[in-house]
C-alpha cells in the first residue's frame, strides 16, 4: 500500500489542474490535426487532397476523438485527460509487481507521476502529436516488457502481441518511433528462459510489430495515398528540417534545455547502475537508454521546440515505475526485507514523489482562467478573432461542398468553416518552401529543396486551374512575410491575373483577406 501515498499526496495539485484544463482552446500544431482529422471523415484522402507531414497515427487519434466527443477545442481537452489518465494507468498496471490487486495501486501511481510531468506544459504544448507517440509508444513497449513474467503462455504472446502492435504503429508517428520499437523487442529478446519460450514470445512481438505496421498500411491504402504518403511523411520532413529550422544538431544536443538533459543522464547512468547491481534485469537496457535516444531525436529534429520533451519526460517516467516497481517486488521473492532494501525502497519513493510535486508546484493549470478563441497573441497563426471571423464569412458565402485556397497559417480557418481545401497545402510553409527557409543551404540541399517546390508546384497549380469558391490570404504570415497573394503567386503565377479577373475582395479580417468568385452571389 505505501506507493499510495504517491496519488493521495498529489491529488490536491491534479484536481485542480484538471479543472482548469478544459478551457483552453487548441494551439496551432493540434488544429493541424483537427483539420487534417476532419478532412478524412469528409471524405478527403490523406496525402493526396489533403496533406500533412506526418504519419497517419495522429490523424486517425483525432479523427477517433472528434468521432467520440465532437468538434470543439473543450472536449478535446477532457478527452486528452482521459487519453493521458488511462493510458499511463495502463503503464502501471502492466508493471505491477506481486498479487493482481497490485494492478490498481500501481495505475494510480503510474498516471500520477505521469500526468504530473505532462501538466508542466502549458497550453501551446498540451495535445501534441509527440505526447501521444510517447504515450501509446511506451505502453506498448511496458506490455512487452511485462509479457515474459506473465501468469500464463497465452497471457504472455497476447501482451506480447499487443505491445508490439503499439510500437508498430509508432513508426507511422514521427520517424523517431523507431525507438519505441526498439525498446519493446530487446524487453522480450534478452529474456532470461528457455530458448524455445523466448523465441515463441519473440515470434509474437514480431508478428504484433507487423500487424500495428499493417494497419497503418491499409488505412493509407483505403482513405489516402502510399504514394503522397512518402513525400509528405519522408521527403518534405527531411527538407523542412535541413532548410526550415536552421538550428544546429550540436547546439541542440549542448545546450538544450536542462531539465531534459539532467533526465536522460539520471536515467542512462543511474539505470546503467541499476543493471550492473542487479536491482534492474538487462531486459530493461531498452527503457535505459530510451530517454538518450529520444533526447537524440530531439535535437536531429533542429527545432528545439518544448513539445519534442515529452517522450524524454515519458521514457525517464516508465523507468521509474520499473525502478520502484522492481524495489517493492522484491518483497515476494523474500521472505522478509532487509533493513538497507527497505530504506532503498522508501528513498525511490520519497525523491519520485518529491520530484513529482515540484513539477506539480509550477505548474501553469493551477491557475484558473484560460486561453480561449476570443484573445489575440502577437503572430497571425494564434489570433484567433479574425480567423474566426474570416471562417465566419467562409462558412456564410460559399457551399458546404465547396473548396477553398487558403496561403497563410490556415487549419483554424478552414477547420471552422467546415471547408476542405483546393490543395493539399493548407499552411503558407507547406505551398511556398522557399518563402519558409530560414537556413544557409548548401548545394545538395538547395537542390532538394527546389524539386520539392517543383513537385509541390506541379501537382497544386492545375488543381487551382478547376476555380476555388474562395481564395484567402494572409498578409506577414509567419514563415512567409510580405504579401500572402504575392507569395503564393511565386508558386502558381497564374494565381494573380485569375484572381484579378474572376476574384473579388469580400472581406478583411486581420491578416486575412477573402476573395470569393465573381460568378457567385454575393
Amino acid at each position: 500500500m505505501a506507493p499510495l501515498v504517491l496519488p493521495l499526496g498529489l491529488f490536491p495539485f491534479l484536481a485542480v489542474a484538471f479543472s482548469n484544463y478544459a478551457p483552453h482552446t487548441l494551439y496551432f500544431d493540434a488544429i493541424n490535426y483537427q483539420y487534417t482529422a476532419w478532412c478524412v471523415r469528409h471524405g478527403e484522402r490523406l496525402y493526396d487532397t489533403v496533406g500533412v507531414p506526418d504519419g497517419p497515427f495522429i490523424t486517425i487519434l483525432h479523427a477517433v476523438v472528434q468521432m467520440l466527443v465532437g468538434e470543439s477545442a473543450p472536449a478535446f481537452r477532457r478527452a486528452d485527460l482521459w487519453i493521458q489518465t488511462l493510458g499511463s494507468a495502463g503503464i502501471g498496471a502492466a508493471l505491477a509487481p506481486g498479487r493482481r490487486w497490485n494492478r490498481l495501486i500501481w495505475a494510480a501511481v503510474a498516471a500520477t507521476l505521469w500526468l504530473s510531468s505532462y501538466l508542466t506544459f502549458d497550453w501551446h504544448w498540451t495535445i501534441e502529436r509527440e505526447a501521444y507517440y510517447s504515450l501509446f509508444g511506451l505502453l506498448g513497449a511496458s506490455l512487452m516488457y511485462a509479457s515474459p513474467t506473465a501468469p500464463s503462455r497465452r497471457a504472455a504472446t497476447a501482451l506480447a502481441v499487443a505491445g508490439g502492435a503499439l510500437v508498430g504503429m509508432q513508426l507511422f508517428g514521427k520517424q523517431s518511433g523507431v525507438v519505441y520499437v526498439a525498446c519493446g523487442l530487446f524487453a522480450v529478446w534478452a529474456v532470461r528462459s528457455e530458448a524455445a519460450e523466448r523465441r515463441a514470445l519473440m515470434r509474437a512481438a514480431l508478428a504484433g510489430v507487423a500487424a500495428g505496421v499493417a494497419a497503418m498500411l491499409a488505412f493509407v491504402l483505403i482513405w489516402g495515398s502510399l504514394k503522397g504518403m512518402i513525400f509528405w511523411y519522408l521527403r518534405f520532413p527531411a527538407a523542412y528540417r535541413n532548410a526550415m529550422v536552421g538550428a544546429k544538431v550540436k547546439d541542440l544536443a549542448l545546450s538544450g534545455d536542462a531539465a531534459v538533459q539532467e533526465l536522460a543522464a539520471y536515467a542512462l547512468f543511474g539505470g546503467v547502475a541499476a543493471i550492473a547491481t542487479g536491482l534492474l534485469p538487462r531486459r530493461a537496457l531498452g527503457f535505459v537508454l530510451a530517454p538518450a535516444g529520444f533526447f537524440l531525436m530531439m535535437a536531429l529534429q533542429r527545432k528545439g521546440y518544448p513539445y519534442h520533451m515529452h517522450p524524454v519526460y515519458g521514457a525517464t517516467c516508465v523507468l521509474a515505475l520499473i525502478a520502484l516497481s522492481a524495489l517493492f517486488g522484491r518483497r515476494r521473492q523474500d521472505l522478509r526485507w532487509s533493513g538497507p532494501h527497505a530504506l532503498a525502497a522508501a528513498t525511490a519513493l520519497a525523491l519520485l514523489g518529491v520530484h513529482a510535486v515540484a513539477g506539480m508546484r509550477g505548474s501553469p493549470w493551477l491557475q484558473e482562467g484560460g486561453h480561449d478563441e476570443t484573445e489575440m497573441e502577437g503572430q497571425p497563426h494564434g489570433n484567433f478573432p479574425p480567423m474566426l471571423e474570416a471562417a465566419a464569412y467562409l462558412r456564410a458565402h460559399t457551399a458546404p461542398h465547396d473548396r477553398v485556397f487558403t496561403y497563410g497559417p490556415a487549419p483554424q480557418v478552414l477547420y471552422s468553416a467546415g471547408r476542405a481545401t483546393a490543395v493539399p497545402e493548407f499552411n503558407n510553409y507547406f505551398f511556398n518552401i522557399r518563402r519558409a527557409t530560414t537556413a544557409v543551404l548548401t548545394p545538395s540541399q538547395k537542390a532538394t529543396l527546389d524539386q520539392l517546390q517543383r513537385e509541390i508546384a506541379a501537382d497544386a497549380c492545375p488543381r487551382l486551374r478547376k476555380h476555388p469558391a474562395a481564395m484567402v490570404f494572409c498578409d506577414g504570415a509567419e514563415w512567409s512575410g510580405g504579401s500572402g497573394l504575392d507569395a503564393a503567386a511565386e508558386i502558381c503565377p497564374e494565381i494573380k491575373p485569375m484572381v484579378a479577373a474572376d476574384y473579388r475582395l469580400a472581406k478583411s479580417a486581420g491578416c486575412w483577406q477573402v476573395y470569393l468568385r465573381k460568378d457567385r452571389t454575393p
